[in-house]
């Protein structure tokens, strides 16, 4: 399943607005499952979008040091702002050593893609090992969607039953690619700054506000 430019930017823009929702449920809002049913839809929408992104990137490599650097931007308003006291890594992290594993993949560096593997389960990072397989499984089976489907329904449904009920509503993600795909997208033209620097700047703004608020 390819995506042109437009609903390339409409998928990241929705997928913003899914997570935007689950840490508003997260930060502000706990006693509200609904909005963290609904954020579950964010992360598979941003693992696919890095996927299918990685045949159009003329430099993964700078791909991996952007997300590296944000990951390390964000890592203290990610614990700040969740209030977390033990070592977690944020989703840059995840999406981080997810996309190394599709390059190492790629490349045909199978050492480092099993120390990828080994990383990705041993270290403390958000959604562990399942977040960082979900990018390869999409670049994988990119061209059978069916097979893609079925591969990220049974992930989902395995670390769903495993460690997280609510994550099985991620399967969701699915019918919001198929809807972006059958539309011609949003027509407009977003920087990739944003996209990198709105992770950690609405923790930010949401921690404030819990604070306002509370």
């Amino acid at each position: 399943m390819t995506l042109n430019k437009s609903q390339s930017n409409t998928l990241k823009l929705l997928a913003i607005l899914f997570m935007l929702i689950d840490h508003i449920g997260g930060i502000l809002y706990p006693h509200l499952e609904i909005l963290r049913i609904v954020g579950r839809i964010a992360f598979p929408l941003f693992a696919y979008q890095l996927a299918i992104g990685f045949r159009h990137t003329r430099n993964p490599f700078q791909q991996l040091k952007y997300l590296f650097l944000f990951g390390l931007i964000s890592q203290i308003p990610y614990m700040i702002g969740f209030g977390l006291t033990e070592i977690s890594l944020n989703i840059f992290f995840t999406l981080f050593v997810g996309y190394a594993l599709v390059l190492a993949i790629e490349k045909q560096r199978y050492g480092v893609g099993a120390v990828m593997v080994i990383v990705g389960s041993a270290i403390p990072l958000e959604y562990g090992i399942y977040g960082v397989l979900l990018p390869v499984m999409f670049h994988l089976l990119s061209s059978r969607p069916i097979s893609q489907f079925l591969a990220f329904a049974f992930a989902t449904t395995l670390y769903s039953l495993v460690l997280s009920p609510l994550q099985i509503f991620a399967v969701l993600a699915f019918m919001v690619l198929i809807v972006v795909k059958m539309t011609p997208g949003l027509n407009v033209s977003v920087s990739k700054w944003f996209f990198y620097g709105f992770y950690p700047a609405h923790i930010v703004v949401l921690f404030i506000l819990f604070k306002w608020v509370g």
